[in-house]
Protein backbone atom coordinates (compact mmCIF):
# COMPACT_ATOMS: atom_id res chain seq x y z
CA UNK A 1 0.00 0.00 0.00
CA UNK A 2 1.08 3.52 -0.44
CA UNK A 3 -0.82 6.86 -0.45
CA UNK A 4 -1.13 10.48 -2.20
CA UNK A 5 -1.99 13.51 -0.08
CA UNK A 6 -3.26 16.45 -2.17
CA UNK A 7 -2.12 19.62 0.07
CA UNK A 8 -4.12 22.41 -2.25
CA UNK A 9 -7.35 22.73 -4.01
CA UNK A 10 -5.61 23.00 -7.19
CA UNK A 11 -4.43 19.45 -6.81
CA UNK A 12 -0.24 21.10 -7.35
CA UNK A 13 0.90 20.22 -4.22
CA UNK A 14 1.26 16.55 -3.68
CA UNK A 15 3.17 14.00 -0.85
CA UNK A 16 3.36 10.42 -2.17
CA UNK A 17 5.23 7.49 -0.70
CA UNK A 18 4.37 5.92 -4.33
CA UNK A 19 7.39 3.58 -5.23
CA UNK A 20 8.97 5.51 -8.56
CA UNK A 21 7.33 2.75 -10.76
CA UNK A 22 3.76 3.40 -9.75
CA UNK A 23 3.23 7.26 -10.06
CA UNK A 24 -0.29 8.07 -10.03
CA UNK A 25 0.44 11.06 -12.61
CA UNK A 26 2.38 11.76 -14.94
CA UNK A 27 4.44 14.19 -12.65
CA UNK A 28 7.43 13.09 -10.77
CA UNK A 29 7.31 13.67 -7.16
CA UNK A 30 10.38 14.23 -4.74
CA UNK A 31 11.37 10.59 -2.82
CA UNK A 32 10.06 10.34 1.21
CA UNK A 33 12.69 8.11 2.35
CA UNK A 34 10.51 8.43 5.74
CA UNK A 35 7.40 7.52 4.80
CA UNK A 36 7.67 4.21 2.65
CA UNK A 37 5.23 1.61 1.35
CA UNK A 38 4.23 -1.38 3.76
CA UNK A 39 2.21 -4.28 3.60
CA UNK A 40 -0.76 -5.07 5.96
CA UNK A 41 -1.60 -8.66 6.61
CA UNK A 42 -5.26 -9.49 8.20
CA UNK A 43 -5.67 -11.46 11.07
CA UNK A 44 -8.73 -12.90 8.91
CA UNK A 45 -9.94 -13.00 5.55
CA UNK A 46 -12.07 -9.85 5.29
CA UNK A 47 -16.13 -10.33 5.31
CA UNK A 48 -16.57 -9.73 1.64
CA UNK A 49 -17.01 -11.59 -1.60
CA UNK A 50 -15.89 -11.24 -4.80
CA UNK A 51 -17.10 -7.49 -6.57
CA UNK A 52 -19.13 -6.71 -3.24
CA UNK A 53 -18.80 -2.76 -2.56
CA UNK A 54 -16.36 -2.21 0.73
CA UNK A 55 -15.49 0.27 3.11
CA UNK A 56 -11.43 -0.32 4.16
CA UNK A 57 -11.49 2.26 7.51
CA UNK A 58 -7.60 2.82 8.22
CA UNK A 59 -6.68 3.47 11.75
CA UNK A 60 -3.46 4.22 14.09
CA UNK A 61 -1.90 5.55 16.80
CA UNK A 62 1.74 6.48 17.68
CA UNK A 63 3.51 3.77 16.52
CA UNK A 64 1.28 1.55 14.82
CA UNK A 65 -1.73 1.32 11.26
CA UNK A 66 -3.63 -1.05 11.21
CA UNK A 67 -7.49 -1.63 9.05
CA UNK A 68 -10.85 -2.96 9.43
CA UNK A 69 -13.28 -3.58 5.96
CA UNK A 70 -16.68 -3.67 6.17
CA UNK A 71 -19.13 -4.67 3.85
CA UNK A 72 -21.25 -1.88 2.49
CA UNK A 73 -25.02 -2.27 3.37
CA UNK A 74 -27.49 -2.74 0.47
Amino acid sequence: MWWDLIMDPDEKIILSCAPEWAESSSEKYAWRDHWMQAIYYFRENPPIKENEKFTLVANHDEFSLWFDVHADSK
